[in-house]
């Protein structure tokens, strides 16, 4: 112990890799926690239980069951029901990332048309669902910092952007050489 006075310190005791910001976060680790927090919001989100629920497809029992069971056979919803599968949508894990990650592919020396045209497809379908969800939603202004308060876009107007977008992202994952 008296012999090694420096082992405690340096970057690998200083940095935690597991722990990256957001400037540090590579479009990879971006990617990957859009993708995870997208499937846990399609998989078992309130949303999904609350569709399951009216379809009679979730009745009582224990975990979720409860949940259909309360909020929707005795009438408990509220506007502040679904705040969590609006932030997965433009938030962390959402559009907010997806458009990082696209700045991130774009600024390489090095494109990957087929990895930028993929990130595109989950934009699509993250946008889509929202609007599907709650109608005219902000897209055109969504997850920008110069726009405090994103105005609503028209929910036929996201689909056509949305067409536009996936035409893009379709074109690079067809002929991913450029």
């Amino acid at each position: 112990l008296t012999g090694c006075s420096d082992f405690l310190s340096g970057p690998s005791v200083s940095q935690d890799p597991n722990n990256p910001t957001t400037d540090v976060a590579s479009a990879d680790n971006l990617f990957v926690g859009v993708q995870s927090t997208q499937f846990a919001t399609f998989a078992m989100s309130t949303l999904t239980m609350t569709v399951c629920g009216y379809m009679q497809q979730c009745k009582g029992g224990e975990g979720t069951g409860r949940f259909v069971e309360a909020q929707l056979n005795q009438y408990q919803m509220t506007p502040q029901t679904f705040p969590t599968q609006w932030d997965q949508a433009y938030g962390t894990g959402g559009l907010r990332d997806l458009r990082l990650v696209r700045q991130k592919l774009e600024a390489r020396t090095v494109r990957d048309p087929l990895y930028e045209g993929i990130v595109k497809v989950w934009e699509a379908i993250i946008v889509s669902h929202a609007a599907d969800v709650w109608g005219d939603i902000p897209y055109s202004e969504a997850v920008r910092d110069d726009v405090p308060q994103p105005k609503l876009d028209n929910q036929l107007t996201i689909y056509n952007s949305l067409l536009t977008l996936l035409d893009q992202a379709l074109g690079q994952i067809a002929d991913p050489s450029g």
